[in-house]
């Protein structure tokens, strides 16, 4: 049987349905960031997607490569090779979802979902790790000098000393299969263990675990490549089994979307180990409870390989690293009246949480319990307003309470218009929620949330004109101000 963590294996499964690992929202400092985001933009031909791929920043674009377009089951539909602007082009698409999926230097990597709106193309980047051969990141890298099916797994300790005697396991999927194989090794004087014989190809994933003092140390999934070995590095520090070195840190925040008597809520979570040490939660995990009533939730965007949400719970197993880690949620809340009570846990101690809701006229944010005195104000983000609210604190083994009120729980168009459209600048919420201004980061979820809502009322929504000329115009000025050419 396979003796890795639930979010490890459910990750490397996903690797074989969709040929690589999503990336995470975007952040303007880092343009791996971005990757696998896909961006609507009307100066691409309609039904037409584009795909660049760069190596590490914007000017190292990657030429002469094969970018695959898939369907939504991971079939193989059409082919294209990047120009010189690392572009591959894929004209005269239906609606979708498509996924583009490319591989550099052993390295592979896979876009969000993508849909086509009707009047304007799509534009995503991948952006395939600057490191090579030797990198102490757990990414599998291809190694010219190892023959077909072969894995060197090398265990470094926190001053990158080789690590004896440790061991690793190396699991193994296939397409199809609903279990996970497993081979095991030591390593030697080298910290290395070697694996041949290995399945290559598209129908193979792969997944290494170190095992050291009771912790676990989980590579990223990848897939063997023909003609070549690859070689993986790990870092393998001690443990802390201290949890209250853990605490979630101020700019941690709860967003809400209203819909038709249900909120899209979503969780962002900054987990602060503040030891010099990764804690270890033990074989349990740490759990983090989302709001009471919580359904449908899943993990939004891409977090550790050892985090997965399991019920109304996001679930971090292994070893948590010193520093900050980013954690985020997506889920849905229904309620029958206009108000709505919500109670978050907190397991380990909380600093004061934000609590972020589009404006519209009657909706407020009242404190309850602990945080009755706190109040909401208006914020103004873009083309409108937000409401923001900041809960106090929490021990851990306490809660956070605070209501919702003046929801629409009958079918009131207008309220329910005046809410979407403010749903355009809710994303922008990480600055301002984490005390900050106007920073590119913040400019750039202002971006994307402006391209979500306009492409959302194309489809969904009549839109008069000057509604749609404001959206469209704000997309095109915060892309000026962003100065990226994806």
């Amino acid at each position: 049987m396979w003796a890795c963590t639930g979010g490890a294996v459910k990750r490397l499964l996903l690797v074989l349905a969709l040929g690589g690992v999503a990336s995470a929202q975007p952040m303007m400092v880092d343009p791996s960031r971005m990757s696998g985001i896909p961006r609507p933009d009307p100066q691409v031909a309609a039904h037409t997607l584009t795909v660049r791929l760069i190596r590490g920043e914007l000017s190292h674009r990657l030429v002469g490569v094969t970018v695959e377009l898939l369907d939504d089951k991971g079939n193989l539909l059409k082919q294209q090779v990047t120009d010189e602007a690392g572009r591959a082009t894929f004209p005269g698409l239906a609606d979708g979802p498509w996924f583009a999926r490319a591989e550099s230097d052993g390295q592979e990597l896979v876009t969000q979902p993508i849909s086509m709106p009707a009047e304007a193309g799509v534009r995503v980047m991948l952006v395939f790790s600057a490191g090579g051969v030797g990198t102490v990141d757990g990414l599998a890298r291809v190694d010219a000098k190892l023959a077909e099916g072969t894995l060197v797994v090398r265990a470094l300790d926190a001053k990158q000393a080789p690590l004896l005697a440790v061991e690793i396991i190396l699991g193994h999927a296939r397409t199809g299969a609903g279990e996970v194989e497993e081979k095991k090794g030591k390593s030697n004087a080298l910290g290395e263990a070697r694996f041949s014989g290995l399945e290559v190809g598209s129908d193979s994933g792969y997944l290494v675990e170190v095992l050291h003092q009771g912790a676990r140390f989980s590579s990223k999934p990848f897939r063997l490549q023909k003609g070549h070995g690859s070689r993986v590095v790990m870092a393998v520090v001690a443990t802390s089994s201290d949890l209250a070195l853990l605490s979630l840190q101020r700019g941690s925040h709860l967003f809400f979307q209203v819909g038709d008597e249900a909120l899209q809520g979503g969780a962002v979570w900054l987990l602060e180990n503040s030891g010099t040490s990764p804690v270890d939660p033990g074989p349990s995990g740490l759990r983090l409870p989302l709001p009471e009533g919580a359904v449908s939730a899943q993990v939004m965007g891409e977090g550790p390989p050892n985090f997965s949400v399991q019920g109304d719970a996001a679930l971090y197993k292994g070893p948590i690293p010193p520093g900050q880690t980013k954690l985020e949620v997506l889920f849905v809340l229904a309620y029958k009246k206009d108000r709505l009570a919500i109670r978050q846990a907190t397991p380990i101690a909380f600093s004061d949480v934000a609590v972020v809701v589009p404006y519209f006229e009657g909706v407020g944010i009242e404190g309850s319990g602990a945080q009755a005195s706190g109040k909401s104000e208006e914020r103004e983000v873009g083309e409108g307003k937000v409401l923001l609210f900041r809960a106090p604190g929490s021990p851990a083994g306490g809660a956070i309470t605070f209501e919702l009120t003046g929801l629409p729980y009958s079918s009131s168009r207008q309220r329910l218009v005046a809410a979407a459209l403010a749903c355009a600048i809710v994303l922008a919420l990480v600055a301002y929620a984490a005390g900050g201004g106007a920073s590119k980061s913040g400019i750039a979820a202002d971006r994307n949330a402006a391209f979500e809502t306009l492409v959302a009322f194309e489809l969904k929504s009549p839109v008069d004109a000057r509604h749609r000329e404001k959206l469209l115009q704000r997309v095109i000025d915060l892309d000026q101000k962003l100065g990226v050419d994806a």
